[in-house]
C-alpha cells in the first residue's frame, strides 16, 4: 500500500508516550546516537510467541487472534514516523507488529525511510537530497524533523533489534529494490520475524526467481479481490501468506469481502489484512475491519487499534487478549 503523503505531513498528530524508561527502549539517554541493543528484551516473549514469530499464527489462516501492526510505529514530535523510537514503542505498548519503510542507498545499504527526495517534513537538514544518491553513512546522519539525537536507521540495525521482540513489515518503496530487500533480511537471519509489502505485479514479475526469495514471506497488494486468483494458481502461497487488501471495493461491499476470506483465502492457506483510514481512524473503523474477516489490520491509530483487539480477541475467547 502506497502511504500518502498528507499523513507523514500530519505527523505532528499526538501519539501515546510509553510509561517505559529510555534505556527500556534503547533510545539515546546521553543525548548521543541511538544505543542498539542486539540481545532479546528480557521483558518480551521468545521467539516462540506470535509477537516475535511468523509461524506462530501469522501464517496459519485458522488462527482465530486478531491482530494490529503500527505503521511507522507509534510516532508524534518527539518519536517521528518511522523512527526507531516510534517503532520500539509500539511495540513495548502491545503492538503485533511494526510497519516501516525501505529503501536502498547508493552504496547498496537498506534504509528505513519513506521519501525520495526527503520531505521537509521528515527532516529539514536533508530534505530535497535522494536517498539512492547517498551513502548509508550519510543518510544515517540526517536528523529527523522534531528530534535533536533521532536519525534514520539501517534496516539491518532494525532487524537484529527486533529478532526476539516483534514481527516487522517493510514497504519495499521502489520494486527495483526488492532483491535487495530480499537478501537483506536473509543476511540478518529474519526469515521468522519479517514479510515484505509487495504488489501482486511485483511479488510475481520480480520476487518469484529473485536470490533467496522462497526463504522469506510476502504481503501481496492485490488490486481488486478477483485478481487473487492469478497469484494462487501461481502455487507460491507458502511465501505469499498474507494478501492486502482495501476495505472494500466497486460493487463489493463488506459482506462480499467477508464471504470472499472465508471461502476463497482460508482455505487456500492464505490471511487478510487491510490497513484502517488514514486519518483519525475510530474505534469503529477498526471494529469493521475485524467483523469483515480481516485479521491483521494496520492501524495509524495504536490507542484505538489495542483497544479494539483486546475486545475481539476476549469475545473469540482468545488469551492472552
Amino acid at each position: 500500500m502506497v502511504v500518502k503523503g498528507v499523513v507523514l505531513a500530519a505527523i505532528g498528530l499526538a501519539g501515546c508516550v510509553s510509561s517505559s524508561t529510555a534505556a527500556d527502549a534503547g533510545v539515546p539517554t546521553d543525548g548521543g546516537a541511538t544505543v542498539w541493543n542486539d540481545s532479546p528484551d528480557p521483558a518480551s516473549p521468545d521467539g516462540g510467541s506470535w509477537l516475535s514469530s511468523l509461524a506462530d499464527c501469522w501464517t496459519d489462516p485458522s488462527c482465530p487472534r486478531a491482530m494490529v501492526v503500527s505503521h511507522g510505529g507509534d510516532w508524534d514530535w518527539q518519536a517521528p514516523y518511522d523512527s526507531h523510537t516510534a517503532l520500539v514503542r509500539a511495540v513495548q505498548r502491545g503492538a503485533d507488529g511494526i510497519k516501516g519503510d525501505l529503501r536502498v542507498t547508493a552504496d547498496n545499504v537498506a534504509v528505513i525511510t519513506h521519501s525520495s527526495p526527503i520531505e521537509v517534513y521528515e527532516s529539514t537538514e536533508c530534505a530535497g537530497r535522494y536517498i539512492e544518491q547517498m551513502t548509508a553513512a550519510q543518510v544515517t546522519a540526517c536528523h529527523m524533523l522534531g528530534s535533536k539525537t533521532e536519525t534514520f536507521q539501517r534496516v539491518d540495525e532494525l532487524l537484529r533489534w527486533a529478532h526476539g521482540r516483534t514481527v516487522v513489515m517493510l514497504d519495499v518503496k521502489v520494486p527495483g529494490d526488492l532483491p535487495r530487500a530480499i537478501s537483506t533480511g536473509i543476511e540478518n537471519d529474519a526469515q521468522d520475524d519479517l514479510f515484505l509489502e509487495v504488489h501482486q505485479r511485483d511479488f510475481l514479475n520480480i520476487v518469484v526467481g529473485a536470490p533467496g526469495w522462497e526463504q522469506l514471506h510476502y504481503l501481496v497488494w492485490l488490486d481488486s479481490p478477483d485478481s487473487a486468483d492469478a497469484v494462487i494458481q501461481s502455487n507460491h502461497r507458502a511465501q505469499a501468506f498474507m494478501y492486502e487488501m482495501n476495505p472494500t471495493y466497486p460493487n463489493y461491499d463488506a459482506t462480499q469481502m467477508k464471504l470472499f476470506i472465508a471461502n476463497k483465502l482460508h482455505p487456500a492457506g492464505i490471511r487478510a489484512f487491510s490497513s484502517t483510514d488514514t486519518n483519525n481512524p475510530t474505534v469503529e473503523n477498526h471494529q469493521m475491519l475485524f467483523d469483515e474477516g480481516i485479521d491483521v489490520v494496520m492501524t495509524y491509530d495504536l490507542t484505538n487499534a489495542l483497544m479494539v483487539r483486546q475486545s475481539v480477541n476476549t469475545a473469540r475467547g482468545v488469551s492472552p487478549p
